[in-house]
């Protein structure tokens, strides 16, 4: 059984635009904008193990 991957922003469910890429536990922004400034979550769901890992995108 494959683990559940899901990702956030600031903590919400978000309607990813195309140029935003899944693989499984890797979040690719192929072309970066001033808008997806934040932090980013990927939450991992096992049977009944949760691990969430956050981690913040500035752009400059």
């Amino acid at each position: 059984r494959e683990p559940e991957i899901l990702w956030y922003k600031e903590c919400k469910t978000k309607t990813w635009r195309s140029s935003i890429v899944f693989k499984k536990d890797t979040l690719v922004i192929r072309e970066v904008r001033e808008d997806d400034i934040g932090n980013y979550t990927c939450e991992l769901k096992y049977g009944f193990f949760v691990v969430r890992r956050t981690t913040e995108l500035m752009v400059t």
